[in-house]
């Protein structure tokens, strides 16, 4: 299994131009400029960008130049986006259309941060971490975080996001905006690990859920073998409408839960469908994950 999916320029000329949106994404309330935000150094302009907080256009200049530009300050602190994916076997197993679909929006998410002067580092885990690379820092190393990306991730089993995040955020320099891909079929420890993620100096956590229907309402009638995508195990049944109406439910009940432990410790979760086109679904995804300015 190699290879993500294909990103067009076409795409990556929109996604350019929804740049303001990384930044709310990765900085979360303390968006450029966002009342409360720690007083700042002015630096210069940039051009405005949809979804960039239209009381930081400079009025004046827009009226010697006829062009939107915006007021730039230098942040108070730099921060390191974190892109940690699940390769584990629930993600990666079949054709990897789970995966291959994370490994894609963390080449967008990557794109963004590096364009929004955020360094990029992009780690992999299962049941340990398996590879961290980067920082990358220039929009210029976007093709090396692509090629990254596109390669085949060693081989994990099991799932532990604990041991994958203790590294990743412990005794760092720069706060840390931790963005996971991942397909959520984990649910205490998973809030666990990043609750003690937030505590040793993330500055955010978000969750990124990859989404497969077939995950969500798996057909189970008459003879079924279920097996655990994380292990070794299977069970052999026969299902009928009633177990198969009850597994959907167990199932909902789970990501309902997941929802709301995350939302108990700030941490916004998101999805991201494997069934639809990529592209529209990324940037669907990327307008309702970043939170809109302060009115």
């Amino acid at each position: 299994m190699s290879g993500l999916l294909p990103l067009r320029p076409a795409f990556l000329a929109r996604l350019d131009a929804a740049r303001g949106l990384g930044w709310r994404l990765f900085r979360g309330d303390q968006a450029l400029g966002a009342p409360g935000a720690p007083p700042e150094e002015f630096e210069g302009h940039r051009p405005y960008f949809p979804g960039d907080d239209v009381r930081w256009i400079d009025w004046s200049l827009f009226a010697r130049r006829e062009e939107f530009y915006v007021k730039v300050f230098r942040a108070d602190e730099e921060v390191e986006v974190v892109l940690l994916l699940d390769a584990s076997p629930s993600m990666t197993g079949g054709r990897a259309l789970k995966y291959r679909t994370a490994a894609a929006a963390g080449a967008a998410l990557a794109r963004l941060a590096l364009l929004t002067d955020h360094p990029v580092r992009v780690a992999r885990y299962a049941g340990r971490l398996l590879d961290v690379a980067g920082p990358w820092r220039s929009p210029d190393d976007i093709a090396a975080v692509q090629r990254h990306l596109a390669e085949t991730p060693p081989r994990g089993e099991g799932t532990n996001l604990a041991q994958a995040l203790d590294p990743l955020v412990t005794g760092r320099q720069r706060p840390v905006s931790l963005v996971m891909l991942t397909d959520g079929f984990q649910e205490a420890p998973l809030v666990s690990a990043l609750l003690q993620a937030l505590a040793r100096g993330a500055r955010r956590a978000a969750l990124v859920r990859v989404i497969d229907p077939d995950d969500l309402s798996p057909a189970l009638r008459g003879r079924t073998v279920l097996r655990d995508p994380e292990g070794p195990g299977r069970r052999d049944l026969f299902a009928d409408r009633a177990l198969e109406e009850a597994a959907h439910r167990r199932i909902a009940h789970h990501f309902q839960l997941l929802g709301e432990a995350l939302a108990g410790i700030g941490a916004p979760l998101h999805e991201l469908p494997v069934g639809r086109p990529f592209e529209e679904a990324f940037l669907d995804m990327l307008r309702a994950a970043a939170p809109a300015p302060h009115a």
